[in-house]
């Protein structure tokens, strides 16, 4: 007998880029567990459609503000009359809202996974395990985020070369508060120059009079580092999957290289700390309320090993 094809729906309407990278293992794991790409619901400004280009698990995006944008009853009756019109089969729902469950319901959808109740009061970064064991789904645990061939051809010529261990500065981010002084990093970048690594500074195009300062200062006593703020968010991750470690702002780039299992210092200045993958270190403040250079310093050095 012929097995019937899935139409298979994921919502997931947490609105960050780092949030999109706490779920991957999510949707890797439920797009082997049907043995084909699902279609991502979530958040225009995930920026789902860049990170997920030319993946062989996601088949589609589908921006969930062009469904609920009016909200209220109509946004949800929109929504289910799409699941309905689509022809979707299994919806998996990653979030505690009654609006999608309800949503899918108005579209007769077959299957509809969500969230035990008890889940309700975790991290996100917590939830999909007891969900995956609630429905005896086989969990891929910390799976590698997949990088485009085309990403990882376009930065080749900007990677370091192995003679010596070098570093990513991720010093981007979307919200000031979160970020670190300027003057950290070219400290922190002097640090790891005089160490003989190889340093690299990161950013988006909005960060390039930053990243230029940073390095225009680490390179002032002999030392020496390179900006690149040019790079999309696919090259930006095949670029840090060329170096051995990452020390980071608590941003989405960070969160991406946590995905990508390379050793990850998160500086979390203003939130909770993340350690949902082995290779993430989370940096908390002082009592001070502070992240000094020495901290990271301190911490890098108990703990990588090239």
């Amino acid at each position: 007998m012929r097995k019937e094809k899935k139409n298979i729906l994921v919502i997931q309407p947490l609105p960050g880029m780092g949030d999109l990278f706490w779920f991957d293992d999510a949707f890797q794991t439920i797009s082997n567990h049907y043995k084909q790409p699902v279609t991502l619901m979530t958040k225009r400004q995930s920026r789902a459609d860049k990170v997920y280009e030319g993946s062989s698990y996601i088949k589609e995006i589908l921006w969930l503000d062009d469904f609920t944008a009016h909200k209220g009853i109509w946004g949800i009756f929109r929504l289910g009359q799409f699941m309905r019109h689509q022809g979707v089969t299994d919806v998996w729902v990653l979030h505690k809202s009654w609006r999608y469950r309800f949503a899918a319901f108005l579209g007769k959808v077959k299957s509809v996974y969500t969230l035990p109740k008890e889940t309700y009061g975790m991290h996100p970064t917590k939830r999909f395990s007891k969900m995956a064991k609630a429905y005896a789904v086989q969990r891929c645990d910390f799976p590698k985020f997949p990088l485009s061939h085309q990403a990882i051809k376009s930065v080749a010529a900007h990677l370091p070369a192995k003679t010596h261990p070098s570093v990513v500065l991720a010093v981007g981010g979307t919200e000031a508060y979160k970020k670190w002084p300027v003057e950290n990093w070219i400290a922190l970048g002097k640090y790891f120059s005089e160490k003989k690594y190889t340093v690299s500074v990161l950013g988006g195009p909005c960060e390039k009079e930053e990243a230029r300062k940073i390095v225009e200062g680490i390179n002032s006593d002999g030392c020496k580092a390179a900006a690149h703020t040019n790079f999309t968010i696919q090259e930006s991750l095949a670029f840090i999957d060329g170096h051995d470690f990452v020390v980071g702002n608590d941003t989405g780039i960070m969160n991406g290289a946590a995905v990508l299992n390379k050793p990850t210092y998160g500086l979390f200045i203003a939130s909770p700390p993340l350690q949902y993958r082995p290779f993430l270190t989370p940096i908390l403040p002082n009592k001070a309320g502070k992240i000094d250079v020495q901290m990271v310093q301190n911490v890098v050095r108990q703990s990588f090993t090239r």
